[in-house]
């Protein structure tokens, strides 16, 4: 499900756009992948459990694309309180951490 271009598409467009409303002028192409590369790794493992739910529990595209604004929005505030208008990925690693696994699928 996270491997296919659909999803890297939405997740670019997710990443771009929240950037933008949190005030960010751009963004660090590499935070893409390192996203991606989170759900892939996870992937396997979360799906598991998620199969195990009732069918209107289950979690999927939305519910990362929900995370990734999330994860956004913290990194956005550590650019700005270090003044950048730039979204960088040690923004987005340093958000990762503090958000641990409230972020799903980016957390097992």
């Amino acid at each position: 499900m996270f491997e296919t271009t659909h999803f890297t598409e939405e997740l670019t467009n997710t990443i771009s756009r929240e950037a933008e409303n949190n005030g960010m002028e751009k963004y660090e192409t590499g935070i893409v992948g390192f996203l991606q590369t989170l759900a892939i790794n996870n992937e396997s493992i979360l799906l598991q459990d998620e199969l195990r739910k009732s069918a209107s529990l289950r979690r999927g595209t939305p519910d990362a694309l929900q995370s990734t604004k999330l994860l956004v929005e913290t990194a956005a505030r550590f650019a700005q309180a270090d003044k950048r208008s730039t979204l960088s990925l040690s923004d987005m690693q340093r958000a990762w951490e503090v958000t641990f696994c409230r972020i799903w699928p980016f957390c097992r």
